[in-house]
């Protein structure tokens, strides 16, 4: 009965009067809070304005890194690089994007820029992984008195603490003209507002949300795959091979499915070790991510007699909280390749538990990566339970649309609404 008033609900929604293509406008829900938009906005409305507005270095494509900005990148040393500007490349206020600019993107990512000409930028990176990895979160933007310009397709028409309203720059028939984030308190209350009608999109659909969607009238259910896993990191306060035996005995499958809610597991699955005995483990969680607490309270019971209590931390101060566990289930990236290493090297950006192996930092150093694969079995610092998929419901007249590989709307300029 529910399915059968959605569907009429959607249909009826449906058939109300909408705008032609060029003047197309897709209001996604977003959970607030909103953020401050910026080339450093990472959750929220703001991040996902950042997909439409800004651009990376070198964007994270599979089989290697694409880039608008340069040429190519040389390595001069271990950490030493040149990079070869791409002229001609423009804000979209029209003006060029500047040696400058380059320099501001990659020091934020605490980079070391030596020198600069009109035509290449000489920097040392932070870390010895791939310089690929810096350069796809160095995003190129420049502050001005009236805001934050970027060199994407979109710029901001008008922001409010509950809605930001983008533009895009140049005319582009049949394409979307302009997008409102809106914010909204809850992903239900998005949910509901979707079915109202009051909005044609929602990023970071829960999928037992998606599941409802599925074939609604005036709605599509947009499915990719994300950059990141979730994973079960260890704390270092474990000794490594106490982590190693605890690693070893910890189910994926049947956790990677419990955080999908899903059943487990269509074939048998190969017998574990048994987990070492103990004190009971604190297990934590940053609330942001439907997945999580399905997969901590799964970890917990996967421990048997050790799994000790499951808290959920809030989301502003759940790396410092962090240390107090022996386990946290939180996201991490696992491309571009080579990005682990900004979670496992000693004093790494992503490094939030404070792991540190020096065994592992001589290999990264080196650039054996079969010595860090190595280290890392002897002494885990994580355990990856699954990748993560990303699903978007949007307006059904947006012809095949494509999630981003590394923002999720990064390829929103691209699509085609039909007539």
């Amino acid at each position: 009965m529910r399915r059968v008033f959605l569907f009429a609900l959607a249909g009826t929604l449906a058939c109300a009067g909408r705008p032609p293509p060029e003047d197309f406008v897709l209001r996604v829900g977003v959970i607030e809070p909103m953020g401050e938009v910026g080339p450093h906005a990472d959750a929220g409305g703001a991040a996902l304005a950042g997909d439409l507005l800004f651009e990376p270095l070198a964007t994270p494509r599979p089989g290697g890194a694409a880039s608008k900005f340069l040429r190519r990148w040389e390595r001069l040393g271990p950490r030493r690089w040149r990079l070869d500007l791409e002229p001609g490349v423009r804000f979209n206020d029209g003006t060029p994007v500047a040696a400058g600019d380059v320099a501001d993107a990659v020091r934020a990512q605490g980079m070391t820029v030596l020198s600069t000409t009109p035509a290449t930028v000489e920097v040392e990176a932070r870390g010895a992984y791939p310089v690929e990895v810096d350069l796809a979160f160095a995003t190129v933007a420049r502050r001005t008195a009236t805001g934050w310009l970027g060199t994407g397709a979109f710029a901001v028409e008008s922001q409010e603490p509950h809605r930001v309203v983008l533009r895009r720059v140049q005319p582009a028939p049949g394409r979307i003209a302009r997008v409102e984030l809106v914010g909204c308190a809850s992903s239900r209350e998005a949910f509901a507002r979707l079915l109202r009608g009051e909005l044609n999109g929602m990023a970071s659909l829960d999928r037992a949300l998606a599941e409802l969607l599925d074939g609604v009238p005036g709605l599509q259910v947009v499915r990719g795959t994300a950059p990141s896993a979730l994973a079960a990191w260890l704390s270092p306060r474990l000794p490594a091979e106490e982590r190693r035996r605890i690693a070893a005995a910890i189910p994926v499958a049947e956790i990677a499915a419990a955080a999908r809610a899903e059943p487990c597991c269509s074939e048998p699955q190969p017998a574990l070790p048994l987990v070492p005995p103990g004190r009971p483990l604190r297990i934590g969680y940053p609330r942001y991510l439907p997945e999580q607490p399905r997969a901590a309270i799964a970890l917990r019971r996967a421990l048997g007699a050790r799994g000790g209590e499951v808290v959920a931390l809030d989301l502003a101060t759940w790396v410092r909280a962090s240390a107090n566990f022996d386990l946290v289930v939180a996201p991490m990236l696992v491309r571009p390749p080579g990005v682990e290493a900004r979670y496992f090297e000693t004093g790494g950006q992503f490094n939030v538990l404070g792991q540190s192996d020096p065994a592992y930092d001589a290999a990264l150093a080196a650039g054996d990566e079969r010595a860090q694969e190595e280290e890392l079995r002897r002494a885990p610092q994580a355990v990856v339970i699954l990748r993560r998929e990303r699903l978007a419901a949007l307006d059904a007249r947006i012809q095949d649309p494509v999630l981003g590989d590394w923002g999720i709307f990064e390829r929103l300029p691209e699509w085609k609404v039909a007539p």
